[in-house]
C-alpha cells in the first residue's frame, strides 16, 4: 500500500523550473524522474508549457519496497514497483 500525502500549489501560481518540487520517501528527501513526472502529468493541461507546480509530497509505503543504494548520497531512489508509487502520486495530486 502506497499513502502519499503532502501539498502542491494551485495550477494558477507555478515556477520555470523544477527547483520548488520535493519529495520524500519513508521521511527521507528523495529524487525520482518517475516521481516528478508523475506531479507534472497530474497538472496536465492545466499548467503553461514549461511551467512547474510547486510541491512538497510525502510518499509512505513498505521499505522494502524502496531501494536506495542507487546513488552514493542515497538521493536518488528506485522503488520495486513504480506503477504503483506513479499512478498513487498522479491520483493524489489530481
Amino acid at each position: 500500500m502506497v499513502l502519499v500525502t503532502g501539498f502542491t500549489s494551485r495550477p494558477s501560481v507555478s515556477r520555470s523550473s523544477r527547483s520548488q518540487i520535493s519529495f520524500f520517501a519513508n521521511g527521507r528527501w528523495v529524487q525520482n524522474k518517475f516521481l516528478t513526472y508523475a506531479l507534472e502529468e497530474a497538472y496536465h493541461a492545466l499548467l503553461p508549457q514549461g511551467r512547474h507546480p510547486i510541491a512538497v509530497v510525502n510518499i509512505s509505503l513498505d521499505p522494502k519496497l524502496v531501494d536506495v543504494n542507487v546513488h552514493p548520497a542515497k538521493a536518488e531512489v528506485r522503488f520495486l514497483n513504480e506503477r504503483e508509487v506513479f499512478g498513487a502520486v498522479q491520483r493524489s495530486v489530481r
